[in-house]
């Protein structure tokens, strides 16, 4: 089963880097969404992640909601370790298993739903012009410490963090989405840091 799971996976990333060669990011007046991916759909995702427990769930709901604009999708580039070796082996003695699950059917449904793919080695900081949705990873943490608004759709411990946005609780037009949510906040930063501070220190 193992080799089945990583030739399915080499086969995946194959086809992955393939449908990101001619990746153009969109006019910088306009902001896009963009699926950060993750180790879902892998144990992670449960339960935390709720009803909308993988990315083709999340992207289907975002369609069923209105959503018309192309929707982004960044494949983790630790998804490459399993296959290609990684940074991560110093310090394990495993390569890691991090979209170990996804394959060429997973990809071919992500077509489906109108989702364009960035370079899987970019790096996301290059690109302006995006809004982060993710189930509950911590690259919402991340932003959030940066002064920069993210999207999640589970239920994630550090729910209340200024700087995101619960999706089912969203009040903005994901369609024209505001320059104001990709724009670095000082106020948000600094807010951020006392919310996770006050939670981690209780």
């Amino acid at each position: 089963s193992d080799f089945e799971l990583a030739l399915s996976q080499k086969e995946y990333l194959y086809f992955y880097k393939k449908e990101s060669q001619n990746f153009q990011e969109p006019l910088f007046d306009k902001v896009s969404l963009l699926v950060a991916a993750h180790f879902q759909p892998e144990a992670t995702s449960f339960p935390e992640s709720g009803r909308l427990y993988s990315h083709l769930f999340l992207i289907s709901h975002l369609r069923n909601s209105g959503l018309k604009e192309k929707i982004f999708y960044k494949e983790h580039y630790a998804s490459l370790f399993f296959i290609e070796g990684g940074h991560s082996q110093r310090f394990v003695t495993g390569p890691t298993r991090v979209g170990i699950n996804r394959n060429i059917n997973y990809l071919k449904e992500l077509k489906k739903l109108d989702c364009s793919f960035l370079p899987i080695n970019s790096d996301l900081n290059t690109f302006k012009s995006f809004l982060p949705i993710t189930l509950c990873g911590s690259i919402a943490i991340e932003r959030s410490l940066n002064g920069l608004h993210t999207i999640y759709a589970g239920n994630a411990w550090w729910e209340g963090l200024p700087g995101t946005i619960k999706l089912l609780d969203n009040p903005y037009d994901l369609n024209n989405i505001p320059r104001s949510l990709i724009t670095p906040n000082k106020d948000i930063a600094l807010k951020a840091k006392d919310f996770l501070l006050d939670i981690l220190n209780y």
